[in-house]
């Protein structure tokens, strides 16, 4: 019996390794259940890198014609158009995504912002989202935010003014299948100029 307990001991506690050995090549990570290990923000993704790295806090510096300065609605839709901002995040997994995986995120991840200035707030999805073996990044554009909050408040055809800023934007993510929520938060300043060179005005660096 004695030989019998050191056998079992020896050779039961060796047969989820070797299962998993055996399961290498049809995916044994899938039983480390998938998180986001790390989030930031990204304003460009791109060939598997961001190219475009965001501090929490950030100064946009843009070139906007004096006529397209005289509304909120035109500055917003030039900074589309034009200048094309897009604060986004991107999260990195704690693994791969096997195939099925990558499929079921891409339908079911859904990606979303808060922009708020003096207490009041205006949410929406975030119109890019795309999932890679790796990650995800979601963004949208940031002329497209300033529009949509100032329209909720009826002032998008006020003339813009650079005591607006700072504004806070939260950029979340969620799915539920596979289960993954969280949120990353800072704030935006915005400086505009007819010339690159005047758009250098105080902010948060």
């Amino acid at each position: 019996m004695r030989m019998l307990n050191q056998s079992s001991g020896s050779v039961w506690p060796r047969i989820p390794a070797a299962l998993c050995m055996i399961a290498t090549l049809s995916g044994c990570h899938l039983l480390v259940p998938l998180s986001v290990e790390g989030s930031y923000f990204c304003d460009l993704f791109e060939d598997e890198v961001c190219q475009d790295p965001r501090d929490d806090d950030h100064v946009y510096r843009v070139t906007v014609p004096e006529y397209k300065q005289d509304t909120w609605y035109n500055l917003g839709y030039h900074m589309y158009f034009h200048t094309r901002e897009t604060p986004g995040i991107r999260l990195e997994f704690n693994r791969s995504l096997s195939a099925d995986e990558l499929e079921t995120l891409e339908q079911n991840m859904h990606c979303s912002y808060e922009i708020e200035q003096g207490g009041h707030v205006y949410s929406s999805h975030l119109e890019g989202v795309r999932v890679d073996a790796s990650g995800a990044w979601c963004f949208d554009y940031l002329g497209t935010m300033l529009v949509r909050l100032q329209k909720d408040r009826g002032l998008e055809n006020e003339r813009p003014s650079p005591e607006f800023f700072p504004v806070k934007l939260r950029l979340k993510y969620e799915s539920e299948a596979p289960a993954l929520s969280g949120m990353r938060e800072g704030q935006v300043i915005v400086r505009w100029s007819a010339d690159a060179k005047s758009a250098e005005k105080k902010g948060f660096n």
